[in-house]
């Protein structure tokens, strides 16, 4: 049983996002991207890279970063009819009788994609293409 609760600490250790204060130049770049936001929930997500939560205009967001300050992408909680009807195709589709349970629109350099929450399939995080097809 020690080792089990041993082993446990330890992956838990490993596997949640460490708190703290980012670089400046993640500040600056955030502060540059989101002048008006001034509430941000700082993490690290692995090694290298910082994401910040937070509400602009009603909405829940995040924004990561590398270490230097250039920014990765930004993810926007949306409501799930939202989602475009291709996407919730692709969704049935690929994960047949799973329900979505969130909804994310995800930004970044080549572009973006949906991002949602699944219940009920093996999967319970899935990506896809505004097209429907799953980001691979």
């Amino acid at each position: 049983m020690k080792t089990i609760v041993i082993a446990s600490t330890l992956f838990l250790s490993f596997t949640s996002k460490a708190t703290g204060t980012p670089p400046d130049a993640v500040t600056a770049a955030f502060k540059q991207m989101f002048p008006t936001v001034t509430d941000v929930k700082w993490g690290k997500e692995d090694g290298t890279e910082w994401e910040g939560e937070f509400t602009l205009n009603g909405n829940e967001m995040s924004a990561n970063f590398s270490e230097d300050g250039k920014w990765i992408e930004t993810e926007t909680e949306i409501e799930i009819s939202a989602l475009p009807n291709a996407v919730v195709d692709g969704i049935n589709a690929t994960y047949p009788g799973a329900k979505i349970t969130e909804a994310n629109v995800v930004k970044n350099a080549s572009g973006g994609f949906y991002e949602v929450d699944l219940s009920g399939a093996i999967v319970h995080e899935a990506a896809f293409n505004v097209d429907g097809s799953p980001v691979k």
